[in-house]
């Protein structure tokens, strides 16, 4: 156990989840408040993954926040929609649910907002947005392309590295990169430990199953890259596939979380 606090995290979040959910199904909840609530599923899906062993429980909650989200964007909730700040595309495309992924991936394209985002993470984003919603690609378009202009731009580090290696479909590359990444992680995780700014709750979870990890590497194994079996923080046990997730009604019952 990652925490001796982690059964407690594991219900605060769905208490957090449950405030917050008659004010989304009103229609008056903020952007910030979905977030919120796509965050409480997230850290009750680690956590029970961490608690019992349990990859299905963590889809099912990560496939929750996706939903959750969709929903909230459908509605017309994207006034403070950031592209850099979509953590539940990240949920969607982690635990398998395509469809919902894409859609995610539809509403989020807003141009960049230097005042409230770092263009690296934007660029980020964007490309990934660029991957998910692009059409399948067919054998005979399977050869190198042009470098695109976003990835010119990006400065180079673990994250570009990433994306040009599922760009360029260079599992070589790819597994070099996301290693480096998920280290980097984990290391800024620490930093935050030893200053004391870390949350507990963060630490215990999200230190030790990172869902972005996660969702690269599904990315990874959708373009035909072979990937290795065992990453720092995204364990094999988490990259079992779900063939029965909830449907896009479940966040919307707690009977059902």
């Amino acid at each position: 156990m990652t925490s001796k606090f982690l059964p407690v995290f594991a219900k605060n979040a769905l208490v957090e989840a449950h405030q917050i959910l008659p004010s989304v199904l009103n229609g008056v909840a903020t952007h910030a408040d979905i977030l919120k609530m796509c965050r409480s599923f997230r850290r009750r899906g680690i956590c029970e993954v961490l608690l019992h062993g349990t990859p299905e429980r963590l889809h099912h909650f990560l496939a929750m926040s996706g939903h959750a989200y969709l929903y909230s964007l459908s509605q017309g909730n994207e006034e403070t929609l950031l592209t850099s700040r979509a953590p539940p595309l990240l949920d969607a495309l982690a635990c398998g649910d395509q469809d919902t992924a894409r859609a995610i991936a539809l509403h989020n394209s807003k141009p960049l907002d230097p005042r409230r985002e770092y263009e690296e993470d934007f660029l980020f984003m964007q490309c990934l947005v660029g991957m998910v919603t692009s059409s399948p690609v067919g054998d005979e378009e399977r050869a190198p392309r042009a470098r695109p202009v976003v990835l010119a731009r990006q400065p180079q580090d673990a994250r570009s590295e990433v994306v040009e290696s599922l760009h360029y479909r260079n599992a070589e590359q790819f597994n070099t990169a996301l290693t480096q990444l998920l280290d980097e992680e984990h290391a800024r995780w620490l930093r935050l430990q030893e200053k004391g700014r870390g949350l507990e709750e963060d630490a215990a979870t999200e230190m030790h199953v990172c869902v972005e990890g996660l969702a690269l590497l599904r990315l990874a194994e959708q373009r035909g890259l072979h990937v290795l079996t065992e990453y720092l923080a995204v364990p094999s046990l988490v990259r079992v596939k779900v063939p029965n997730l909830p449907g896009p009604e479940a966040w919307k019952d707690p009977a059902r979380w």
